[in-house]
């Protein structure tokens, strides 16, 4: 396992568990790494540059992200069995992809209502999709589902890159209260680029050393496989800034 990053980790947890690193290499250019505990766990590897310890308490990077409306009147839940374009719109049981073909994503915002975004386990399919947001939500009828990505080398997602929405990729409802993890698996190079925000639960990012433009994580817990690089190019977005000028670890 290794993190090669250009853009700082924040940990804001104070149990010295909060940040583990176990035996890979992790490599950070700029911004360097914070950890609101006084201490946290180092398992064997290499820590580029050393973390700073008890730094002060901070909130939430994008509370200030407004989140979209939700649409009762919604599609019923979508099961994708062969290549198709996807209009955006309100899925109640949200989007399962059951093909290996290429799934293409329109312009615009995805609201998963319960059932979140999967792809089965055995089925690679080349998902793109450009100006895109996906908001993960749920209700009494729908239950909330997590993230579940595993695709191809030629999946590309990104976010906007203007309006209110612009530099999120995945918005997890802030109200969730729920344990299920989103997975994101780039062993294959596929590229996410734009913020992945679950500020109130976990998420697992498989990646490797190919470099989206940028990348955002920002959850309540953040599990690191292999070797993932995050990368720091903001040129699309409006001024060439990072929404939160930072990629931020959150616990």
């Amino acid at each position: 396992m290794g993190i090669n990053s250009a853009c700082g980790i924040r940990v804001n947890s104070t149990s010295e568990s909060g940040l583990q690193v176990g035996g890979g290499n992790v490599s950070v250019s700029q911004g360097g790494i914070g950890v609101v505990a006084d201490g946290y766990q180092h398992g064997g590897g290499t820590i580029s540059p050393t973390p700073t310890t008890g730094i002060p308490p901070f909130g939430d990077p994008l509370a200030g992200v407004p989140a979209p409306p939700v649409d009762g009147n919604c599609n019923q839940k979508l099961l994708v069995t062969t290549p198709r374009s996807i209009p955006y719109g309100t899925y109640c049981g949200g989007i399962e992809i059951k093909t290996s073909g290429e799934v293409t994503f329109q312009a615009g915002t995805f609201v998963l209502l319960g059932g979140g975004l999967t792809v089965d386990s055995g089925y690679y399919p080349t998902m793109t999709g450009s100006n895109v947001t996906f908001y993960n939500t749920g209700n009494a009828g729908n239950p909330y589902g997590p993230i579940k990505l595993t695709a191809s080398g030629s999946t590309v997602l990104s976010a906007p890159t203007s309006g209110p929405l612009s530099g999120i990729l995945f918005f997890q409802d802030r109200s969730i209260v729920s344990t299920a993890t989103s997975y994101f698996d780039a062993s294959r190079g596929e590229q996410y680029t734009g913020a992945l925000y679950f500020p109130t639960t976990p998420v697992k990012y498989r990646g490797t050393k190919t470099f989206p433009p940028y990348t955002i994580i920002d959850a309540w817990t953040i599990t690191m496989v292999d070797t993932a690089a995050i990368n720091n190019n903001y040129s699309s977005l409006a001024g060439g800034a990072s929404p939160i000028h930072s990629a931020l670890l959150v616990e």
